[in-house]
């Protein structure tokens, strides 16, 4: 998988196991690789984020339902101090399944909390087209294969709102799908403290 920007062209190669299941992700132009671990059921329950520039591992656990979702995700930095959690995140689901929340909690106590609503219409979504392969960036807990593999519709709306309950952002997703397939996706950013300011991205 080939990604072209001004910076330069990065390379995305995946490793599969026995199983035909992804085990590890690696970047040529960041030099980072994501390795993934599976239980007997083939769910996976971590993903070790390290760089050959430093010996910080980044690492996602994962906890789920008994139905096969997400239920809890910690994500922690190992180093030579040893290993400690940065962010705890719960997730909440409607009765039909899809995500209703996500509270996440840091290791200082500062809350986020991912309202999420006004889902599409089904589709056929690929996971490794939204997630970040081999870092950890904005929204890792919605945007990571575990999540984004059980779910069939996009949400329209995603509100985020800190501890005290004030809202700090709006991203609104329109997606156009045709025969079952999202072929576009308009992207508006609405920050409600800063006036009259709003960002759109075309997909």
């Amino acid at each position: 998988m080939l990604f072209t920007a001004s910076i330069g062209t990065d390379e995305i190669t995946f490793t599969r196991n026995s199983n035909k299941q992804v085990s590890l992700i690696s970047s040529s132009r960041s030099q980072r690789d994501a390795a993934y671990r599976y239980d007997n059921k083939g769910l996976v329950t971590g993903i070790s984020m390290t760089s050959v520039y430093h010996n910080t591992e980044l690492l996602y656990e994962f906890t789920y339902t008994a139905g096969g979702r997400v239920e809890k995700l910690d994500y922690s930095i190992i180093n030579e101090a040893g290993k400690t959690l940065q962010w705890r995140s719960l997730y909440e689901y409607q009765a039909n399944g899809l995500l209703n929340k996500i509270v996440a909690t840091s290791k200082d106590n500062a809350v986020l909390t991912y309202t999420f609503e006004n889902y599409s219409d089904s589709c056929d979504l690929d996971p490794w087209a939204f997630i970040s392969h081999v870092s950890v960036e904005e929204m890792y807990q919605l945007f990571n294969y575990p999540v984004m593999s059980t779910m069939h519709r996009f949400p329209g709306k995603i509100t985020t709102s800190n501890g005290a309950g004030a809202v700090q952002k709006i991203v609104e997703n329109t997606c156009t799908i045709q025969q079952q397939l999202l072929r576009k996706m308009n992207i508006k950013k609405v920050y409600p403290t800063i006036d009259q300011y709003d960002v759109s991205y075309f997909y």
